[in-house]
């Protein structure tokens, strides 16, 4: 049996749960075994046994309906700091302050309470077994239009969520777990998580930092007046229809991908290990290195455009730049736009091909090949000119052939 089929058993056989308890395990033991990795699949499924098995211990461990929803009542607040381990943490807007939830005797409440306009929450996990931490849960109400002043999470070993919150800081720190959030506005935002994926939707504020160990990130309709920074460790960077001063974004072993993005100042976007693509892009100025894969560009606009990769082709399609420079290693370039200023492209093992939309006589340009053929609008050529103009070209590359064509910024060979 492989692994969806054992899901797929396994959720028939937790029929006689709510709705919600079975959606929260299904996911639960995903992620654990997602967390686990493929290494280690048949050695978990094996210890969990067959999924009317395991259906059963998470019965037992549920106790039936599960533990009592409590509701507790809380003084206004301005302030909250969490430490937790072992469950699920939710941030949401209520019509009251209250902190409620449901949590079973394996969870050690060590403090719900406000003072002096703070609410502290320290909830541990006792004892760890490979299933029913999935039904312990914890939900923080606060009014809408409260703005606090600080909210501060540490999680270890569960998920947290927030949405429609306001404050002036938030900060959340989480070992393994997942942490979403939607619809939040900070000032100063800082998120961090070891293993897990981060998901933020329609966040906005001041400076924003995203960091993850090992997950991906995912970083949608966001608007922020300062910097942003996006880190990856070991996980995809995905970042959509966003704005900022500039833009800092990460990835050590996986891919970035970037659409709709805004920036007055500086982009950047590194992975040392995955391709890179970016789709309707305006900054002042952008800088893309890929260290072992592709860069892929499209309507990207940028007074100052820099493109490297070391092991991957570099193209890019209906460009705007006053200053380019692009080099590879190993991969060709193919550049297409409306290419102003000074454009130096180099390529050691791999072809050059750019298609310009500024005139011809407005342009200087030198192409040169040691070990391959150059061409100008298709005709086979030396690569020298005397025209002196202020939009110049100088194309090289060891073993390939470079092209330049003057065909109105159209991509063609």
């Amino acid at each position: 049996m492989n692994k969806a089929e054992y899901f797929k058993e396994l959720e028939f056989q937790l029929s006689g749960l709510s709705e919600e308890d079975r959606k929260d395990a299904m996911e639960y033991f995903h992620e654990y075994l997602e967390e686990a990795g493929e290494e280690n699949e048949k050695s978990i499924l094996e210890e969990w046994g067959s999924p009317a098995e395991l259906a059963a211990k998470i019965k037992k461990e549920s106790g039936g309906p599960g533990p009592k929803e409590k509701s507790e009542p809380q003084g206004e607040y301005q302030n909250i700091k969490i430490t937790a381990s072992g469950i699920r943490v939710i941030l949401q807007q209520g019509e009251r302050f209250a902190v409620e939830h449901r949590l079973s005797d394996r969870v050690r409440i060590n403090r719900i309470e406000t003072v002096d306009s703070t609410l502290y929450i320290d909830c541990q996990l006792k004892r760890k077994t490979n299933y029913g931490i999935w039904q312990e849960k914890l939900t923080v109400c606060y009014p809408k239009d409260v703005r606090f002043e600080s909210v501060e999470g540490v999680m270890k070993a569960g998920s947290i969520s927030i949405s429609g919150l306001s404050a002036n800081a938030l900060s959340i720190q989480n070992e393994a777990g997942d942490l979403l959030a939607e619809g939040v506005n900070a000032t100063k935002l800082s998120v961090q998580n070891k293993v897990g994926r981060i998901c933020l939707n329609t966040v906005c504020g001041e400076t924003g930092s995203i960091q993850s160990g090992a997950g991906d990130i995912d970083l949608k309709s966001f608007r922020f007046a300062g910097e942003v920074q996006a880190k990856a460790g070991c996980g995809r960077i995905q970042l959509s229809r966003g704005s900022g001063k500039a833009l800092e974004v990460r990835a050590d072993k996986g891919e970035i991908v970037g659409k709709e993005l805004t920036a007055d100042g500086v982009c950047r976007f590194h992975s040392s290990l995955g391709r890179i693509v970016l789709n309707d892009v305006k900054c002042g100025e952008c800088s893309v290195n890929s260290g072992k894969g592709s860069v892929e560009l499209n309507r990207l606009s940028a007074e100052k455009l820099t493109g490297t990769s070391d092991l991957g082709s570099l193209a890019g399609d209906h460009l705007s730049t006053r200053s380019l420079f692009a080099k590879v290693n190993c991969g060709s370039i193919r550049l297409a736009g409306k290419l102003e200023g000074k454009n130096e492209m180099m390529a050691n093992l791999g072809s050059i091909v750019v298609s310009t939309s500024v005139p011809k006589e407005e342009c200087s340009y030198h192409v040169s090949s040691n070990m391959g053929s150059t061409h100008v609008d298709g005709v086979k050529t030396n690569g020298s000119s005397s025209q002196i103009g202020k939009t110049t070209y100088e194309i090289s590359v060891s073993m390939g052939d470079a092209r330049l064509n003057f065909t109105g910024g159209d991509s063609n060979e």
